[in-house]
């Protein structure tokens, strides 16, 4: 009785790169994203797009351009780094207590 060799696990990989090019093309295909050095990583269907967006509203769009791929499952966009980064929350809490203390 013959016995068929196991599939090996490359085969998850080789979807995961198929997705990554998908999920590269969709991005590049849009012009608010096109020019975005970005790296696109896939791991398990899951996109993990990383470099720098210009803002928050970019790194929606890449995430949510991302999502519409076929055969992703989800968008890990903790890679993202926004270009111009914004103050920090304790700097944020210290400006609008300020502000309030003021007002009254």
């Amino acid at each position: 009785m013959l016995l068929a060799p196991p599939v090996l696990a490359a085969a998850g990989t080789l979807d995961d790169m198929d997705l990554r090019s998908n999920v590269e093309a969709s991005i590049r295909g849009t012009a608010s994203t096109a020019n975005l050095h970005l790296k696109i990583r896939v791991e398990n269907k899951i996109a993990i797009p990383e470099g720098v967006v210009r803002d928050l509203n970019q790194a929606d769009e890449v995430a949510e351009l991302a999502s519409r791929v076929r055969g992703i499952e989800g968008v890990d966009r903790k890679g993202l780094v926004l270009e111009f980064a914004g103050p920090e929350d304790g700097e944020i809490a210290s400006r609008v207590a300020r502000a309030i203390f003021e007002h009254y």
